[in-house]
């Protein structure tokens, strides 16, 4: 009575599990970086178009490499598949999400970001983001390496960037060190148009602040 062979050799079987797994790893992580509810600043770098489409590439790759290992039994399928998989990789790994996902990575939501002040104990830094239409928001972000968190509701905000030395007059060019901690969790900050200074405090853990000062406002 002949035996039907397996699908994949018993040797193959712990090969091709280990790198599903990792690919799964691959692209849990980067939907973990674009919805990003805990705001962890370590999945930023993975929630940029540059960083999603490399770990997603590595996850194409990953899984195409699992199909070799599958089907290639001779030298003709390695081929095929090889074929299939250098067509496949780029299509799926880095043209549908740059498609479909282009409006929800960072680097597509903020044009840039800076770090402006840190606390006295180094505990907490305030950072410029500033958006595509210019406007900018002074936000809150906590130091403490991979468990790092950014506020969702900022402490200051601006229609556009009174830090850039583009805009014109005395709206525009104010030194990053004119925002500054007076405490662990107070922040000052300049107020454009009447040249004074408003401090706000914030609470350590959420990292919200008592309010939001409109910073450019008459």
């Amino acid at each position: 009575m002949a035996v039907m062979p397996s699908f994949a050799p018993p040797a193959r079987r712990p090969i091709t599990v280990a790198l599903l797994v990792l690919a799964a790893v691959c692209l849990t992580l980067v939907v973990a970086a674009l919805w990003n509810p805990w705001r962890l600043t370590a999945l930023h770098p993975l929630a940029t178009t540059g960083g999603a489409v490399a770990v997603l590439t590595l996850a194409g790759a990953l899984v195409a490499t699992t199909g070799l290992l599958l089907v290639a039994h001779t030298a003709r399928r390695a081929l095929i598949g090889l074929v299939v998989a250098l067509v496949a990789v780029p299509a799926f790994s880095v043209g549908l999400p740059v498609l479909a996902l282009g409006d929800t990575f960072r680097d597509r939501r903020i044009a840039a970001e800076r770090v402006l002040a840190t606390s006295p104990d180094e505990g907490y830094s305030v950072v410029a983001l500033t958006y595509p239409d210019g406007a900018t928001d002074l936000v809150v972000r906590s130091r403490r390496g991979l468990l790092s968190r950014e506020g969702v509701v900022p402490v200051a905000s601006c229609p556009y960037d009174p830090f850039s030395p583009h805009v014109a007059g005395p709206a525009g060019g104010l030194p990053p060190e004119s925002v500054y901690f007076t405490a662990e969790n107070r922040v000052a900050v300049p107020m454009v148009v009447d040249n004074v200074t408003v401090t706000v405090g914030f609470d350590g853990d959420t990292l919200h602040p008592e309010r939001t000062i409109a910073m450019c406002d008459d």
